[in-house]
């Protein structure tokens, strides 16, 4: 009989592509986790995966068995939780990975009203690069991806909030702030400061410069938005940022050029498709849904910042 034990060990193995890793993650021994996964192939008698070298790959069987295995584990972790929520409460955790700038704004905003209204629902936050937000969803790592959408990718539910433009950000004392518009060709004679993840923006110097000029058409490289912003407001060099960043963080002394060629960044919350929304998840998906559920209300998220950064917008 398969048990759960085997089948927690099997999903670990398959998100963490090492035994070792997987053993780890569990808190067990590797020879425990090698254990229950031959015990879990012989009692279903067919091959799961193939490993040559460092290369993982499952069967059709062992894709099979793990979307089953999430789940069953899934439904299990979950029975508490959902057992107490079935009538007006809502309780459990809700496990939210996020990009930079909307952790310190709208998530903080959206985490601190549920809480008010739900208090016997908890939070956990993986604050990371939208880039991330796929991987951590799929291995189970999050339950909500909070961010720039991967709407391409396969396996994930996706619901678009918001739609932003790519913008250049300049310092005011920047002979760019007079300008309305830039087309992509001119910005190719500009040294942007970059993010040093990739990311839409990122995605975008590539295809102007090519790889093999990247080094040398960038005079900074920063981990994020806001660090980017310290930089540009000093005028020490020019950036790409959405225009819902820069409504959220609202830095002073800046100014934005639009684009002549348009680029979209649609933003939103992402999910496992394969798995069942917990009830608590549910609940704050339509929190953030309600922030952004007209323009109006979109726009009037930036002044719930504080009193400083309103002030900012007009130095």
């Amino acid at each position: 009989m398969v048990t759960v034990t085997q089948l927690a060990c099997f999903r670990c193995l398959v998100e963490e592509k090492s035994v070792t890793e997987a053993a780890q993650r569990l808190c067990v021994t590797q020879p425990a986790v090698s254990q229950q996964l031959r015990l879990l192939t012989e009692t279903l008698g067919c091959r799961l995966f193939h490993r040559r070298g460092r290369e993982f790959q499952l069967t059709q069987e062992g894709q099979f068995v793990y979307e089953k295995a999430k789940g069953i584990l899934f439904q299990l972790d979950g029975l508490e939780d959902e057992l107490r929520s079935r009538g007006r409460d809502v309780v459990g955790k809700v496990r939210i990975g996020s990009g930079q700038v909307a952790a310190k704004t709208v998530v903080a905003d959206a985490v601190h009203d549920m809480s008010v209204e739900y208090p016997d629902v908890s939070f956990s936050l993986c604050e990371t690069n939208s880039v991330n937000l796929p991987e951590l969803i799929l291995s189970s790592r999050i339950d909500l991806g909070v961010g720039i959408l991967a709407e391409n990718r396969r396996g994930l539910r996706t619901e678009r909030l918001l739609t932003g433009r790519l913008l250049l950000v300049c310092s005011r004392q920047s002979k760019l702030s007079s300008r309305k518009s830039m087309s992509r060709s001119e910005l190719k004679a500009l040294n942007l400061i970059r993010h040093s993840r990739e990311d839409m923006a990122r995605g975008i110097a590539y295809e102007l410069y090519g790889e093999d000029e990247m080094g040398s058409k960038f005079q900074l490289e920063a981990m994020n938005t806001e660090t980017i912003m310290s930089y540009v407001q000093r005028d020490l060099g020019v950036a790409l940022a959405s225009s819902y960043t820069i409504e959220w963080l609202r830095p002073s002394g800046i100014a934005t050029v639009e684009l002549a060629e348009e680029t979209d960044i649609p933003w939103g919350v992402m999910s496992d498709a394969s798995l069942p929304m917990a009830k608590a998840a549910k609940v704050f998906v339509n929190k953030l849904r309600q922030m952004f559920a007209t323009p109006a209300a979109a726009e009037a998220i930036a002044p719930r910042r504080s009193g400083a950064a309103r002030q900012g917008r007009g130095q």
